[in-house]
């Protein structure tokens, strides 16, 4: 029960986090006519409600006008590109943020005008545009701490396009899961003790399965007496989320640059042949990568051992809706293949962490037998050599060792080896 509470946190934490990173979709507005005229005078009076006028002209004309459609997103990158031109020689930084946000903004409406209407007249010219817009954004941003860190990573190499970009991500991924790994230890510590626990869980609800108040008494009595925290293993979660934003704000940063970058496939001459399925730079969309991402997210999830067939099931459910919610984001975003390469390391990060420090120790403790934790009626063998220890302690399921033969009832039986 309380693993489903845990894996449900995990989704909600997942999508909170996504819809932070990119932005509810925002409702069409119906106070004003949706107008070019109207967006024009509110460029001067409400700059911000001048984006969203465009933003909903386009949305209102998408699979009616095209023309008009990538017309109101043209004149939106416009607006985002010459509104907030910084021209004094000292800008504030509230007024480098206004630029580089309304640079940000063009950037945004280029990019869907180039994916969605690249056949209309402002379609075609999109590409050159998107261009100074790159170059004016990689200008600011160079001054940032997170650009100048991405782009030593790259310089450190040589700035090879066919490896220093993807191996600077690479390089990311091992610094996060280097800082987060305090956090992460804590975290399967924590996962270790509740599974340790789970026939004592599974007891005291069949004990008290009428009386839910009780249960729940017994159930926090149980935990004080273990020293085990339900909550213990959300709270390094969500301590991670914020290495997560800046990461996701680090590759926009450089995004401009990662379109040097090549990956195997990623910028191959067969991916100039299909570029709408795979990615001609690492700035672009891939999608074999994506797949890549959602089946090591999936075998990273599967490898958390569980310690009964119905939560093994909905340990199952919960990955593959887990998957299925991640493709989805990342299909509907279309998120660059840096970002998505980034994600597909850190999990073969975790799936190794997760391999060394839960899979493989669980195995080895199964096959050895030792520090089992069995409840009083698991079966007649273990209720009969647990019986004096359980009455004197006045509990049931306390740790047990498994019985170890000495000289007197026979040889020691050699230890099986468990597979790899």
């Amino acid at each position: 029960m309380k693993s489903a509470s845990r894996n449900i946190t995990l989704l909600l934490a997942i999508m909170l986090l996504f819809g932070g990173l990119t932005g509810c979709q925002r409702p069409i507005r119906d106070h004003y006519p949706d107008t070019f005229e109207d967006a024009a005078l509110l460029e001067k009076e409400r700059p911000k409600e001048a984006h969203e006028e465009y933003l909903s002209i386009r949305s209102k004309n998408d699979g009616k006008n095209q023309n008009m459609a990538a017309e109101a997103l043209w004149r939106d990158a416009d607006f985002g590109e010459n509104r907030y031109v910084v021209m004094t020689p000292r800008p504030s930084v509230e007024m480098i943020q206004m630029q580089t946000d309304g640079l940000n903004n063009a950037h945004e409406s280029l990019k869907q005008l180039m994916d969605h209407y690249a056949d209309t007249t402002y379609g075609k010219l999109a590409p050159a545009k998107r261009r100074e817009v790159e170059q004016t954004l990689d200008r600011l941003n160079a001054k940032q701490f997170n650009y100048r860190l991405v782009d030593s990573f790259v310089a450190v190499t040589g700035r090879m396009p066919a490896f220093s970009y993807w191996f600077a991500l690479v390089l990311i991924a091992v610094v996060v899961k280097g800082i987060t790994f305090p956090l992460t230890l804590k975290m399967y510590k924590s996962q270790r003790e509740m599974q340790k626990i789970q026939p004592l869980m599974k007891e005291l609800q069949k004990k008290h399965k009428d009386t839910p108040q009780v249960l729940q008494t017994k159930t926090m009595e149980l935990y004080k007496e273990h020293n085990v925290s339900p909550f213990a293993s959300c709270l390094p979660m969500f301590m991670q989320l914020p290495f997560m934003i800046w990461v996701y704000n680090t590759i926009r940063l450089y995004e401009y640059h990662f379109a040097n970058g090549k990956f195997l496939w990623v910028g191959s001459q067969l991916s100039h042949s299909y570029p709408n399925v795979l990615g001609t730079d690492l700035a672009k969309f891939d999608i074999p990568l994506l797949v890549l991402y959602a089946a090591s997210n999936y075998f990273t999830m599967r490898l958390t051992p569980a310690p009964d067939p119905a939560q093994a099931q909905q340990q199952k459910s919960m990955a593959v809706m887990t998957t299925g919610l991640m493709f989805f984001m990342f299909m509907q975003y279309k998120w660059s293949a840096a970002f998505i390469f980034y994600w597909l390391i850190l999990n073969i990060i975790s799936t190794a962490q997760q391999y060394y420090l839960v899979y493989r120790p669980n195995r080895l403790r199964l096959a050895n037998g030792d520090a089992l934790i069995l409840p009083a009626s698991d079966s007649s063998r273990s209720e009969a050599s647990n019986r004096d220890r359980t009455s004197a302690n006045g509990s049931l399921g306390k740790p047990v060792t498994a019985p170890k033969l000495t000289a007197s009832t026979g040889p020691r039986p050699k230890k099986r080896r468990p597979r790899p």
